[in-house]
């Protein structure tokens, strides 16, 4: 008996229009350049307009439930990490219409200028689909899994569909990315103990809200952050693209998991290099840099 490997779908082409907003660069206020830097995120309104969100949700969709791992494994026999949502990573390297999403100007200019670096590259992408009934999400920090010697680092994090408060938006913790708590802890139901612990004891700010059409977040990689369930009968459905200053070098893997992130997102590379393997482009430069 033999597998086949999974078909991508169709990868239809991108709209005039669409590709337009996607190649457009993004400019923050000062005001939101200053909110992301101190409370460690940033929600921002109408980023996507409805029109490429539609375009693009049964795209992402379909490519998700066909490398779904967890297709064949019941809710109930799920870990907590798995419970929380099905994740599919490296979308844009099999769909050339995803890869038009995943690699936008629109996204990583507003990325970069967040950060205040020159340019920034790609470290991946990745859906996130939360399905109806899904569990929590576990409190934890992104950048525990990247051997990356930068703490400028952020992932936009952005739904095709709104979000309410019974579909498991993000909540954060506020200003969480100066205090250094639990950066050496895994997503487990373990982290959700340890760190809601933890930011109770620090005081730690917990805002969630919901989100609406075409808005995204952009929240750095050392930023606490958890989801609620999804109590709704719709999946919640979501992409995510992690960006790293173009600037940013491999570090000495400390566990496990940094191993595994090397060699799975940075193939080739080791402690000292830069962060340009063939999946880590840089998407954005300003013209000054």
């Amino acid at each position: 008996m033999t597998t086949s490997t999974p078909q991508a779908p169709p990868a239809p082409a991108v709209p005039a229009a669409i590709r337009q907003e996607l190649q457009t660069p993004m400019e923050p206020t000062p005001e939101q350049v200053r909110r992301f830097r101190t409370d460690g995120y940033l929600k921002w309104k109408d980023f996507f307009s409805p029109e490429l969100l539609a375009f693009f949700d049964p795209i992402v969709t379909a490519c998700l439930h066909d490398r779904n791992p967890l297709k064949d494994v019941p809710m109930e026999q799920r870990s907590a990490y798995d419970r929380a949502f099905i994740q599919v990573p490296n979308l844009w390297t099999f769909n050339d219409t995803v890869r038009e999403l995943s690699t936008s100007v629109r996204a990583a200019s507003a990325a970069s200028r967040l950060l205040g670096t020159t340019g920034v590259r790609m470290y991946h992408d990745q859906a996130l689909y939360k399905e109806a009934g899904g569990g929590f999400t576990p409190w934890h920090v992104d950048q525990h899994y990247w051997p990356i010697g930068t703490e400028k680092t952020v992932t936009i994090w952005f739904p095709f569909t709104e979000v309410p408060v019974e579909k498991g938006p993000l909540m954060f913790g506020k200003e969480s990315h100066h205090k250094h708590i639990a950066r050496e802890v895994a997503i487990s139901e373990d982290s959700e103990k340890i760190i809601g612990e933890a930011i109770k004891s620090h005081r730690v700010v917990e805002e969630m809200s919901g989100y609406g059409l075409g808005e995204v977040s952009f929240h750095y990689g050392w930023t606490l952050h958890r989801a609620a369930p999804n109590t709704t009968d719709d999946s919640r459905r979501v992409l995510t693209v992690i960006y790293v200053a173009e600037d940013a070098e491999v570090i000495e893997p400390k566990y496990d998991a940094h191993r595994s992130d090397l060699r799975e997102w940075m193939p080739g590379l080791k402690p000292g290099d830069a962060v340009d393997s063939p999946l880590n482009p840089v998407l954005f430069r300003e013209a000054s840099a």
